[in-house]
């Protein structure tokens, strides 16, 4: 269906006519609060659209789990409650009402056959026996530490952890005396230096239990266990060495130049570290020098050369001062020294070292021995890395090494003695920020026949260097024999003309001589 209507342009309408005129108010509505309660506030919303991704972190540090195998001794049990098994009158009046029963004397006679039976067993087999003579303890995992705290220095001026010390009961005792001093010569901070230094309890590494001032920055900080003793020795880069009487420090009461020879014309030497052990006897000390030699002082023989023995001067010697010498604390007769890029591990009997570490690519620092283990050594670096030796398993690789400071190392102590511990290590760096490690049971539990066969190496490498001192003897003597085999060959005709000439001038002289006392008859 479709239907057709017309419309005129006419009534269309008009065009739109705008012309300026004056403002004209047509309505005003005047503000009401009547209707506000038809009408609620839209509250404004924010929001903030990123097109980066979001991520979580979430960082948890549980507790380890320690595992060890106990045993339980059984002494007494399985009494009634209303028997006291302490008091005997108790004792035997519930053991006569017990044997009196018949289901007691019936049990017995079942259980004694059996215990018989087992209790021969026992007797015909030892089932003790041991199959071999040690045991060795085999560690699945690789040798690791784990940082358990950082001590931070309070001084707002930087300075050097230069010594690290335990307190005498260990780990027990949770202290930790360290000292603070800046050792760079003409450096700026000296002026403005604080002369303060601290003893930490290893629970709490926010702040430090007791502060040290002292008159001028320690370098070197030492708990005393024997507080009786008032004697104390001190060594200085000037090459003097000086013992005092702490109930009066106004001046030592002996002294010692540290001299190659005490006779004159010998070297004097600036001391960098010294070492004493009451078990290597109360009048050895071992000095490493500025110069990297090694010197030993036995004050028993001062009658010859002041008591000083020189170790190796020429090839075995360090390249560097010795910031470190320390005795084996199991074999005393055997110490090491740390300087330049390598350790050395020396012995009394003779004067060049016995075993030298190879060279690292960066400078050690420091070092000391295991207190547990007769052949672990630890050694700190320049480039903060923490080198542990196992001498009885290797001497030309590292057992383990653990990243400690992105700082040089300066310092280093390991809590314990050779009765237990071991298992703490405190490592201070040029920034004075001392870390905590625990390492693991294989570096700090002695493993079985470990003294000996540590000892078994010492010796063997003592022999071959004492082999070998024989061996260069002989070679220097043979070639100074064929040095004066050669001279004699060259200078061969003239003595034979000397040797005529004196010849002949002995015959005259005889035949003077026997002429003259014919005469004479």
């Amino acid at each position: 269906v479709a239907f057709v209507y017309t419309k005129k342009r006419s009534e269309f309408g008009k065009h739109c006519n705008f012309t300026n005129g004056e403002t004209q108010i047509l309505e005003s509505i005047l503000p009401t609060h009547i209707y506000d309660d038809s009408y609620q506030q839209r509250k404004s919303v924010v929001t903030g659209i990123d097109t980066t991704p979001h991520y979580s972190e979430t960082e948890v540090n549980t507790e380890r789990v320690v595992m060890k195998s106990t045993s339980m001794q059984h002494i007494e049990g399985g009494w009634p409650k209303d028997v006291d098994f302490t008091e005997q009158s108790d004792v035997k009046r519930f053991r006569k009402k017990v044997e009196k029963d018949e289901d007691f004397q019936h049990a017995m006679k079942t259980l004694v056959p059996m215990v018989e039976r087992c209790m021969k067993q026992n007797n015909a087999v030892n089932i003790y026996e041991e199959y071999f003579d040690y045991e060795t303890k085999h560690y699945s995992e690789p040798p690791f530490a784990m940082g358990l705290a950082v001590f931070r220095d309070p001084s707002p001026v930087t300075r050097s952890a230069t010594s690290v010390n335990w307190h005498p009961d260990g780990s027990s005792s949770g202290k930790l005396a360290v000292s603070y001093a800046v050792k760079t010569f003409q450096d700026e901070r000296l002026s403005k230096i604080p002369n303060s230094s601290y003893i930490w309890d290893v629970t709490n590494s926010n702040r430090p239990i007791v502060e040290l001032i002292s008159p001028s920055p320690l370098t070197c900080l030492r708990y005393n266990p024997k507080s009786s003793d008032t004697l104390c020795v001190s060594l200085s880069t000037d090459g003097m060495m000086f013992w005092w009487d702490t109930r009066k420090l106004d001046e030592p009461i002996d002294s010692l130049v540290l001299e190659t020879d005490s006779k004159g014309g010998g070297t004097k030497l600036g001391g960098s570290s010294i070492d004493y052990s009451t078990e290597a006897g109360p009048t050895k000390f071992l000095i490493g020098t500025e110069q990297g030699i090694v010197m030993s002082l036995n004050l028993r023989n001062k009658k010859i050369n002041n008591g000083i023995t020189i170790f190796d001067t020429g090839a075995g010697k360090h390249h560097s001062p010795i910031p470190s010498i320390q005795r084996n604390p199991t074999h005393n007769k055997y110490f090491m020294t740390v300087g330049d890029w390598s350790a050395r591990i020396w012995s009394e009997d003779i004067k060049t070292p016995i075993i030298t570490m190879p060279y690292q690519s960066s400078v050690m620092t420091n070092g000391c021995w295991s207190p547990t283990r007769a052949g672990l050594l630890y050694i700190t670096r320049s480039d903060g890395v923490l080198d542990v030796w196992d001498i009885g398993h290797s001497q030309n690789e590292v057992a383990y090494s653990h990243k400690v400071s992105d700082s040089s190392l300066s310092s280093i102590s390991i809590e314990g003695n050779s009765q237990g511990g071991g298992k703490l290590v405190a490592v201070g760096d040029a920034k004075g920020i001392v870390s905590l490690l625990e390492v693991c049971d294989s570096l700090a539990q002695p493993q079985p026949n470990e003294k000996a066969s540590v000892n078994a190496i010492f010796e063997r490498e003592t022999k071959r260097e004492k082999n070998l001192e024989v061996r260069e003897r002989e070679v220097k003597r043979a070639k100074a024999q064929e040095d004066e085999r050669r001279k004699r060959e060259e200078k061969g005709p003239e003595d034979d003309a000397n040797n005529k000439e004196s010849e002949m001038l002995r015959r005259l002289e005889e035949e003077f001589f026997s002429a003259t006392k014919s005469k004479d008859d």
